[in-house]
Formats: structure tokens, sequence, C-alpha cells
């Protein structure tokens, strides 16, 4: 980078010299590029494991009444488990969320990973989202990642759960799949966030 802020070419805010508005910026889908490829890669994981995942499934929650179809038209699973804890199916739910963002940057200059818990409330809270999983007997589990590359705990948690049944499958150690599953999520976020900024600073 030339070391000096310019203007976004795709949304006409500021590209700051950082590049922390091409992780953010919601024009040019590259924030949906992001999430399709971290929700990839955890696929093709729970897929080592065998657990049968599905991506996007639909048909998971029905309307609270017949003219109310918008609830069937949601699909709360990026990846769908078949059988997870407990033996009840679960929607993983993904999202990568800033540090930098206005409304969160002063807690998470002191607090770790403030950022990834607030917004995985926001999406259990997100139109009752969670709720309406469990009456249907479908566990909800956001799936929240910072720009940085550090996991909201109980996405961790699940990250190290299917790491664990992976290594069973392969006979590999449970640490060293874990390790190696954390670096590629994280080198996928860095990676899908450097192509935006470049993409934004060839078109600038």
């Amino acid at each position: 980078m030339s070391g000096e802020d310019s203007w976004c070419p795709l949304c006409d805010a500021v590209l700051d010299s950082k590049g922390y508005h091409a992780a953010v910026c919601c024009a040019g889908g590259d924030r949906t590029a992001r999430h399709n490829c971290l929700r990839n890669q955890v696929f093709k994981l729970a897929k080592a494991a065998a657990l049968n995942p599905e991506l996007e499934k639909s048909g998971l929650l029905l309307p609270a009444r017949p003219e109310d179809p918008e609830v069937t038209h949601r699909r709360p699973a990026d990846v769908y488990l078949p059988a997870w804890l407990n033996g009840s199916p679960a929607a993983l739910d993904f999202a990568v969320t800033a540090t930098q963002r206005p409304d969160i940057v002063e807690l998470a200059s002191r607090e770790a990973l403030a950022s990834a818990r607030q917004y995985s409330l926001a999406k259990r809270q997100y139109l009752n989202t969670e709720q309406l999983c469990n009456s249907v007997g479908l566990d909800f589990v956001p799936m929240v990642c910072e720009s940085t590359g550090a996991w909201a705990p109980e996405a961790f948690h699940v990250i190290g759960l299917i790491a664990k049944a992976a290594a069973a499958i392969s006979g590999r150690d449970k640490d060293a799949v874990l390790a190696e599953s954390l670096q590629i999520l994280s080198v996928t976020v860095r990676r899908s966030q450097a192509r935006a900024l470049l993409r934004r600073l060839a078109d600038a």
C-alpha cells in the first residue's frame, strides 16, 4: 500500500491505509465470499470426521402460521450436522466480525474476543433464531470468527470436537489435527481479506 488513505471504489467510503475497511466493506460480495470459504473449510473437516454434513440445508424451520412464509425461507444451517451432541441435529451458522466496528471497538480494546462474543449473542437473538431452532429440536450454534482469525469460545469448542472426531477416523493425533484446522481457517480469513483489499487497490 502507498501508506495513504484513499477512497473505496466500491462504496465511496475511506479505504484506510491499514486495510481495515476492506475487511468490513459490504459492497462487491467479498464478505459473502469470505463467509463461504470459511463455511466450506469446516464442511470439509466435518466430512473427514464422518459427520455427514450438509451445506445450506433448507426446510429446517416451519412457519409460525400458514400465512407467514418468512421462516421457511430462512436457512440457519450453513452447515447442518444430522447427529451432534446427544444425538440431536445441529445448525452451524457462520459469520466473520471485525474488532474495528464502531459499536464494539472500545470494548474489544479491553476484552479479548469481545467482538466475537457479542456477535454470537446477536445471531442467537436475531429473529428468535435460537428459540425457533430449539422448538424443532435443532441445536443452533453461531460459528463466529473475528477478522483476526480468532474464534468465539463456543465456535472454538465445536471446531475442537469436529477435529477430534476427524483425528479418530484418520488415526492422527487430535491436537495436531486441531492445530492444522485452526491454521487453515485463519489463513482462509486472512487470504480472503487480502484479496478484498487488493481488489480495491487495483480499482482505486
